[in-house]
C-alpha cells in the first residue's frame, strides 16, 4: 500500500507540470458582411482556433506571405438582420494572409475572405507564426473583420486538481494504514 501511494504522489507530482503549461489557443472569428441592403443584413461568421506553434501545411512566398492549415475544424454560422439562419461546423482550409483570412469548404455559402485595413495578423517566422491579438476591420467593406484572442490555459485550475486529488489519496491511505495496524495489534 505504501509503495502504490508512493507512485501515485509522483505521479502527480510529474504530471500536473505538464499539464500546467500546456500550449496557448488562438481564437479566431471571421466576419464577412454578405449583403448589405435596406431592408436584409446578412453576414456570415466562422470560428476556428489553432494551437500556438502550429506549423502550417503550406507557406507561400513574396512579400505577402500566406500560411495555410487544413483539415480544421470550422464552426459556421449565417445571421439574417441579427438572426441565426444556418449554423454548422466541418473540416476546411484556413488561409491566413498579412491583411486577412479565407476559409475554403466544400459547404456553399462557407468560402469567403474576410480582410483587414492595417496590421498584419501573424508575425515572426512562418514555419512557427505568432499571432496577433486584435481586431482587424477591411479597408475595402465595412463589416468584413479578423478578431484573433490569445487563451493560456489557466495553470492554477490544474495545480488546484492535482493536490486536492493528492489529498484525498493521502487521506485514504492514512485510514486505510490505520485499519490495518489496529487488526494487527489485536490479533
Amino acid at each position: 500500500m505504501k509503495t502504490k501511494l508512493i507512485y501515485a504522489l509522483l505521479g502527480l507530482l510529474l504530471g500536473v507540470p505538464g499539464i500546467a503549461h500546456a500550449d496557448s489557443m488562438y481564437n479566431f472569428t471571421a466576419v464577412n458582411l454578405a449583403l448589405d441592403s435596406p431592408v436584409l443584413t446578412l453576414y456570415n461568421t466562422a470560428t476556428f482556433s489553432l494551437t500556438a506553434g502550429e506549423t502550417p501545411n503550406f507557406i507561400g512566398s513574396g512579400p505577402g506571405v500566406a500560411l495555410t492549415y487544413d483539415n480544421i475544424m470550422v464552426d459556421f454560422f449565417e445571421t439574417e438582420n441579427d438572426v441565426i439562419t444556418t449554423q454548422l461546423d466541418g473540416l476546411a482550409a484556413i488561409t491566413i494572409f498579412p491583411d486577412g483570412i479565407q476559409i475554403t469548404s466544400n459547404t456553399p455559402g462557407f468560402n469567403f475572405f474576410a480582410g483587414s485595413g492595417g496590421g498584419s495578423t501573424w508575425t515572426g517566422n512562418p514555419s512557427d507564426p505568432a499571432f496577433m491579438p486584435g481586431t482587424y476591420s477591411s479597408a475595402d467593406r465595412l463589416g468584413d473583420n479578423v478578431q484573433v484572442t490569445a487563451v493560456t490555459p489557466e495553470p492554477s485550475t490544474f495545480v488546484m486538481l492535482g493536490t486536492g486529488l493528492l489529498g484525498f489519496l493521502g487521506v485514504a491511505g492514512w485510514r486505510r494504514m490505520g485499519r490495518v495496524t489496529g487488526v494487527v495489534s489485536r490479533g
